[in-house]
């Protein structure tokens, strides 16, 4: 589960946890139950977007008409 939410567990998730190991035990430990029981649990369907990473400010600059002309000389 932490592998599928990209995040190790809290504390909310032990409910999750603990319904998971009730249906993986009704279902003969089958590995489609433990899937199913990840992809469709709240916690995954709602994880957020992991956060970008800090963009340097010189990045984020317009590039000046040297460096484009440069871009179109190379043939992109």
């Amino acid at each position: 589960m932490a592998y599928a939410l990209n995040r190790s567990p809290q504390l909310s998730d032990e409910s999750l946890v603990d319904k998971m190991k009730t249906g993986l035990m009704a279902d003969g430990y089958r590995l489609r139950a433990l899937v199913e029981a990840v992809v469709t649990s709240p916690q995954f369907l709602n994880k957020r977007a992991p956060e970008m990473a800090e963009i340097k400010h010189a990045e984020l600059q317009p590039a000046g008409i040297d460096a484009i002309k440069a871009y179109l000389r190379k043939g992109n």
